[in-house]
């Protein structure tokens, strides 16, 4: 078995449209194969082919070898030479590979690009109503830890709030976004 964040092996399978963020395959060498019938096979059947598949999560795959790579992964082993810890997709659109869509982040960083959790009641993360007091929460969390922005009189108020946190904390200006 390859590996399969091998450039040069990657490189040998798939092409990676930038523009496009789409990955084809093409028609791979001999040496990749035990037989020239598995070689012939495999060439006829997916030389210039769609080379992902989209799994439950919304995600592009690449299945080569009997193993899998996120396709956002293989898009920076391809231009870069190497495999990011965690690639955000900015517009939030998971299947967007397009190289002007995608960036090598921490794990911190990419949760400060994430869309609205669908059980938010305000319209914009980290505000809530309280009932037991009345009034309008707003918190962010940064370096792991949550910080209670104050409480509001008006919903407009804790948005208000949580958006200049959001900009002074380095949040992404996608963070919150309805998809």
């Amino acid at each position: 078995m390859k590996d399969l964040t091998n450039k040069e092996y990657l490189s040998e399978c798939v092409i990676y449209g930038k523009e496009s963020g789409r990955f084809t395959w093409l028609k791979r060498p001999m040496q990749h194969f035990k037989s020239i019938g598995d070689y012939n096979t495999w060439n006829d059947k997916n030389a210039g082919e769609n080379a992902c598949i989209i799994d439950t999560l919304g995600y592009e795959l690449i299945h080569l070898d009997g193993k899998v790579i996120k396709a956002h992964h293989a898009a920076f082993i391809l231009t870069e030479g190497f495999k990011p810890e965690e690639v955000d997709h900015e517009n939030g659109v998971r299947n967007d590979n397009r190289w002007c869509n995608i960036r090598s982040v921490t794990r911190l960083e990419n949760t400060k690009n994430r869309k609205l959790r669908s059980d938010n009641p305000s319209g914009h993360p980290g505000v809530a109503y309280r009932e037991d007091s009345g009034k309008w929460r707003a918190r962010i969390s940064h370096n792991g830890k949550r910080i209670n922005l104050g409480s509001f009189s008006t919903e407009q108020a804790a948005i208000s709030a949580r958006i200049e946190a959001e900009k002074e904390y380095g949040y992404h200006e996608n963070h919150g976004r309805v998809i």
